[in-house]
């Protein structure tokens, strides 16, 4: 699994892993420091951590419900990460089913409802309405506050706007009777404006950097779904084979590391692939090389350091499975073999993103893959040599 560098790992929750990415340290640490400047007694300040615990438990159960949603059809989680603005629960896919990806996209707000409707039907026999709305205990106001958090969950979630559910929902709602990509890109355009009603209004009306910053957010997020969607439309019926980067220079497992680490210089590389007699055996980067240099190892075999691929790639697969297989992996380039081991070539996101702009235009009359240049274009070619 990818890791998440700019992430602390929490632990397990029904078996996805759950991340603090750091930034969420800046809740608690306003509330503490605000907390200080303010003159507050310590049971104030430690019921505002008690209030922001809350949220975080409410936001963890919301992702929660979404990652429970899409498992039911069959997609799995990769991991959850909590952030200042909420949460992610990031799906190896999203449904392409208008009914699944809309129980999924509704599954979080319901959570909430079912958060905040409990605590209705608990606290309101007990302390009644006006004991919520004017509190005269730290735990009514607390569980007063929850409700009302959960409320707001469910208002800004289900704003029409990606990444929001209810960008979503309006989705899937739209693709039952359109195309995918028309009713993405729908939904794009309307979330694009609800962003724009957003900035405004917080720029104008409550003159509110926050605001200002969701509104940004959210016009973004429907710019990256819109791309996301275009990308793997234009990317059906295509397979590793139009992808293929047959061109690519190769070092022998034998071969030393500084002299590796120079001829990856030369090439403007970060990654090297390493072979063996033509078997692929991994993947040698600069960073490795050059730590072994600096621990004196300087003529090691390069094979050592080759880190294996995540996966080894076959020329029928769909593209669409490759671009989920970078997803998941910190490598820049993926090896395709043959079902010998030998190395054929690799496929990268760039050569991705052309296959599914110009292979139309060269798709060529048999699938044989190319291995060396042709004659009548290496004659025209020129090897530079420095010196």
């Amino acid at each position: 699994m990818k890791s998440i560098k700019s992430a602390i790992r929490l632990g397990h929750l029904a078996g996805i892993p759950l991340f603090l990415h750091w930034s969420f340290l800046l809740v608690p640490a306003y509330v503490l420091i605000s907390g200080y400047l303010m003159g507050r007694p310590a049971f104030g300040v430690a019921a505002d951590m008690t209030l922001v615990t809350v949220i975080f438990g409410c936001v963890v159960l919301h992702e929660l419900g979404h990652a429970l949603a899409a498992r039911r059809y069959g997609i799995a989680t990769r991991d959850i990460i909590l952030m200042p603005i909420g949460g992610v629960a990031r799906l190896e896919r999203i449904p392409r089913k208008p009914a699944q990806e809309l129980v999924v996209a509704l599954a979080g707000p319901a959570v909430n409802l079912v958060i905040a409707t409990a605590l209705l039907a608990i606290a309101v026999p007990v302390i009644g309405m006006d004991g919520l709305w004017t509190p005269q205990s730290l735990t009514a106001n607390l569980v007063g506050k929850t409700i009302a958090i959960n409320v707001v969950m469910i208002v800004f979630n289900m704003l029409p706007a990606f990444p929001m559910d209810g960008g979503r929902v309006l989705r899937a709602l739209l693709a039952m009777r359109l195309p995918y990509v028309r009713a993405t890109r729908i939904a794009a355009v309307l979330g694009q404006m609800t962003a724009l009603l957003i900035g405004v209004v917080g720029a104008v009306v409550f003159n509110n950097f926050m605001l200002m910053f969701i509104a940004l957010f959210v016009w973004a997020g429907a710019r990256q779904e819109l791309a996301q969607v275009e990308m793997e439309a234009s990317l059906q019926q295509l397979t590793v084979r139009d992808a293929l980067i047959t061109g690519f220079d190769a070092v022998p497992a034998q071969a030393r590391v500084d002299w590796t680490l120079q001829f990856a210089m030369s090439a403007n590389r970060t990654e090297i692939p390493v072979v063996n007699s033509g078997h692929f055996l991994g993947i040698a980067r600069t960073e490795a090389l050059a730590t072994a240099i600096r621990n004196d190892f300087p003529e090691a075999p390069a094979g050592e350091f080759a880190e294996p691929a995540p996966v080894h790639l076959q020329l029928h697969e769909p593209l669409n499975n490759v671009v989920l297989a970078f997803q998941q992996t910190t490598f820049k380039m993926l090896p395709v073999v043959d079902d010998d081991g030998l190395l054929l070539g690799f496929v990268t996101l760039e050569s991705i993103l052309a296959a599914g702009q110009f292979r139309s235009l060269v798709r060529p009359a048999s699938p044989v893959v190319v291995r060396q240049r042709p004659d009548e274009l290496r004659d025209h070619l020129t090897r530079m040599q420095p010196g």
